[in-house]
């Protein structure tokens, strides 16, 4: 009989390296279920649905490719270098992605092309972050014109030279609409840098309503780590509507 001896981390792990050698489609409740000599049982103990070890294994692919490595803060780092540096590590995480783990597929496409087929079509895209991640989400909109919409819930918008760059550079395309949130405490901190992150992001949502895009911006009790999750849930259901 399979043992059921086993953690939920030791179970994605294996996951991850089933879709690493051989791609997101041989993934699956079983094979990985045969793969760690355990009962499908165990694997549903774990992971409610195929949908969620799928999604976990990609949430974990993508943790360790990207945030692990660049979702941190370096002060002696500029804005912009720090941008280009993630922007071409970005590049060469999401070509490994598509030739290995999705193996030729093109995700994005096909599932827009799914939509049509269900009569649902795509109407924009968006992009949304938290923290760093959210200041990345903004500089973005500058870089391409695939985002229509775009949410940073507590952005590093203290970030020196974020303005510098937002003023003086034209973006490809300005984005329909624009979320900006902070915590209300998230000032009040006796770093340099960091305590300037309301009035530049109250400047930043100036600049975005100056060219005529719909943005608001929405501050949130707390500091910077208070109810994160909240915050990005609100961000999103901002530029959704």
């Amino acid at each position: 009989m399979a043992s059921s001896v086993i953690s939920h981390d030791e179970l994605l792990e294996e996951a991850y390296r089933i879709a690493d050698a051989q791609g997101l489609s041989a993934l699956s409740v079983r094979s990985l279920a045969q793969a760690c000599h355990v009962s499908v049982g165990t694997i549903y103990n774990h992971f409610a649905s195929k949908d969620k070890l799928t999604t976990a294994t990609i949430e974990l692919f993508f943790r360790r490719s990207v945030f692990d490595g660049f979702c941190r803060l370096d002060v002696h780092k500029g804005f912009v270098d720090y941008c280009e540096d993630l922007y071409a590590s970005l590049v060469m995480v999401l070509d490994r992605f598509r030739r290995c783990w999705l193996k030729g597929a093109e995700v994005l496409p096909a599932a827009e092309a799914d939509l049509a087929g269900a009569g649902l079509g795509v109407a924009w895209r968006g992009i949304a972050g938290y923290s760093l991640a959210g200041l990345f989400a903004l500089w973005s909109t500058w870089q391409t014109d695939a985002f229509l919409r775009v949410a940073s819930a507590s952005g590093s918008l203290w970030y020196e030279g974020w303005l510098g760059f937002a003023r003086g550079q034209e973006p490809v395309t300005w984005p329909e609409r624009a979320y900006l949130s902070l915590g209300s405490k998230e000032h009040k901190t006796p770093n340099r840098l960091m305590r300037n992150v309301r009035t530049a992001t109250e400047q930043t949502r100036d600049l975005l309503c100056s060219h005529g895009v719909e943005c608001t911006f929405e501050l949130n009790p707390g500091n910077h780590f208070q109810d994160p999750d909240l915050r990005m849930a609100r961000g999103i259901r901002w530029i959704l509507d």
